[in-house]
């Protein structure tokens, strides 16, 4: 799913089934340097993938997080996570979990 100034893509090594990501459009170092109007649409996919999560997934516990800077991330680039915070972990990384995960978000 996708925004003017963000989208909503699947994670390429989740933790979790539906593991997703949140990214804007244009580069950002950090939420400091994020534009209200892309921020505001980043929450709103969020929002959305939350309830996908919770609709076609069965997750009620959904973990939503954002590193900013720091020895994780090199080079810098402000991203958020969701996914649930338990359940099965993914058991293998294929183009058939890739597909199935995107149906399951798009149905």
């Amino acid at each position: 799913k996708s925004t003017k100034e963000a989208m909503a893509i699947l994670d390429i090594n989740p933790d979790r089934e539906g593991h997703t990501l949140i990214i804007p459009k244009k580069h950002h170092d950090d939420i400091a340097t994020v534009d209200p109007k892309t921020l505001k649409e980043m929450v709103f996919l969020a929002q959305w993938v939350v309830q996908k999560l919770r609709t076609k997934f069965g997750q009620e516990d959904i973990h939503i997080e954002s590193w900013n800077g720091g020895a994780v991330q090199n080079p810098r680039h402000f991203h958020i996570h969701v996914c649930a915070e338990y359940g099965p972990s993914v058991p293998k990384l294929d183009e058939e979990y890739f597909l199935n995960t995107k149906k399951k978000f798009l149905s």
